[in-house]
């Protein structure tokens, strides 16, 4: 029978959060309503133990699909292929959801035909575990703002129908194909915010987007890329040249250097308005002195 709500995720290496994982979806208020789309990378034997015992009991809830290692936004893709229902919600292993989060979210986008995506309040925590931490209270949905920036963060609930207009991840990209993706569906469809607390949220720093090297990270790589397909100039970082191919959807080069300040002042053309001119300056002023203390923090305080 067709469930109400997907939930799509990837795993790979996570074997320590599985047990608390399927306990937090155990616990869902719509449970029984939903179908847990698991794609499941090079999984160890533990693993794919603790993912048995849970089929062997709830066999109708999930769907486990075993891949080789792969980028997480070829799963995500592979998920969202395999999914039945109509709403997708995404769920990260390491992160852990409340309660009745799944079914209010659901209820904003069933409630509402003309809103085809929903996000909402949550707690960022430095231990698994924890429910103590900083709360975070995303704005509510503006246009003009969610076209430019992620306000959405990782958890969101939307129509699945939205991928046939503004398709899927970007395969190219390994830590900013969530913001890409959010970005088309800004442009595209009406948000709304689900008034709730609704996940508490991982900062461990072992994610891809703060993985790389020690001076340019995989995620300001990756934003600088995004923020130039989108237009989005002030929010540019002119300083890193990166060699993306845009072609190879398996590989991405991540070779960069500084750009000549010839190519810089070339660059800033393309910003024709004297506001927008000045706020790249200002960003990439900015990004330089965080970069910097960035590496040596890195390499000399740790």
């Amino acid at each position: 029978m067709k469930k109400a709500v997907s939930i799509i995720t990837s795993c790979y290496g996570w074997e320590k959060y599985l047990n608390a994982f399927f306990d937090s979806y155990k616990n869902q208020t719509i449970f029984k309503d939903c179908e847990l789309v698991f794609v499941h990378n090079d999984p160890s034997w533990l693993e794919l133990d603790i993912v048995n015992n849970f089929k062997t009991k709830y066999a109708n809830q999930i769907n486990h699909i075993i891949v080789d290692r792969e980028p997480i936004s070829v799963s995500m893709n592979r998920a969202i292929l395999a999914s039945s229902s109509d709403v997708l919600i995404n769920r990260d292993i390491d992160d852990f959801r409340t309660e009745n989060s799944l079914e209010l979210q659901y209820n904003t986008l069933n409630d509402n035909n003309n809103i085809f995506c929903s996000y909402g309040d949550f707690i960022i925590i430095n231990t698994f575990g924890d429910r103590i931490g900083k709360y975070i209270k995303p704005i509510e949905f503006d246009k003009y703002k969610f076209v430019e920036s992620m306000h959405c963060w990782p958890f969101r609930a939307r129509k699945k129908e939205i991928h046939e207009k503004v398709w899927y991840f970007d395969e190219q990209l390994k830590s900013g194909a969530d913001y890409d993706l959010m970005l088309r569906i800004a442009y595209a469809y009406e948000i709304k915010k689900t008034h709730w607390l609704l996940w508490y949220y991982l900062n461990a720093n072992t994610g891809l987007s703060t993985g790389s090297d020690k001076f340019v990270s995989l995620q300001e790589l990756e934003l600088k890329v995004i923020n130039t397909r989108y237009h989005i100039y002030h929010k540019i970082d002119y300083l890193i040249d990166y060699n993306y191919d845009i072609y190879d959807s398996k590989r991405i080069k991540n070779d960069w250097k500084l750009i000549p300040m010839n190519k810089i002042i070339a660059s800033f053309m393309f910003n024709r308005n004297m506001n927008s001119v000045l706020q790249s300056i200002y960003f990439t002023i900015k990004q330089l002195f965080l970069r910097t203390a960035k590496y040596f923090y890195i390499k000399y305080m740790k």
